[in-house]
């Protein structure tokens, strides 16, 4: 049976649609989205392990240290009292994978206060061949942000012009994370 508009508009709603130039091509903006899932996945998971990994080779109990994060403390401590309302231990363990992706990026945002990862920090963590810069890593990271967030959220992303790129991006990003990450993706996308 296929839906007539008024349904249509109905179930998905009359704003959602007026992006789209038919209910096809809606659709097809959902199975396009759907091709990034596998990188964004890893994307998401690893670099925040990495951040992790090498916050807590510094400080065992990072995530508790207002003065390291600055701005970024109030969503951590959000992070810990949901933890608790859910009857679960805060621990380093709980809280990484529950900070939202928008968290880690905006760990090396510019406009964060605290600690400020400097070039140094940043070849430590993702290794000595690391030659982005902060603010283009950052500028990177938020373009992935931004689009995980529209896909994530079944916004339309086909066709936007900001996200002409963003597969180079985000290769770009599992490169610097860890070379190996891209044949990990690509073998996730072939089973």
């Amino acid at each position: 049976m296929i839906l007539q508009e008024k349904q249509l508009e109905t179930i998905f709603s009359k704003y959602r649609l007026s992006s789209y130039s038919s209910f096809d091509e809606y659709k097809h903006n959902i199975a396009y989205s759907k091709g990034f899932y596998p990188c964004l996945a890893i994307i998401e998971v690893a670099f925040r392990n990495k951040i992790n990994n090498f916050m807590m080779n510094a400080n065992s109990d990072w995530l508790s240290n207002k003065d390291s994060l600055g701005s970024c403390y109030n969503l951590v401590e959000k992070t810990k009292k949901k933890l608790k309302k859910d009857n679960k231990v805060v621990s380093n363990a709980s809280l990484v994978p529950e900070l939202n992706f928008g968290f880690w990026v905006n760990l090396l945002s510019p406009h964060k206060t605290g600690f400020s990862f400097k070039t140094k920090h940043l070849k430590k963590i993702f290794g000595k061949d690391f030659s982005v810069s902060k603010s283009d890593l950052y500028h990177k990271l938020q373009k992935v942000l931004d689009f995980r967030n529209r896909v994530f959220h079944y916004e339309k992303v086909l066709g936007y012009s900001k996200f002409v790129d963003i597969e180079i991006v985000m290769n770009q990003i599992l490169e610097i994370i860890d070379t190996d990450l891209l044949e990990i993706v690509r073998d996730i996308e072939s089973l």
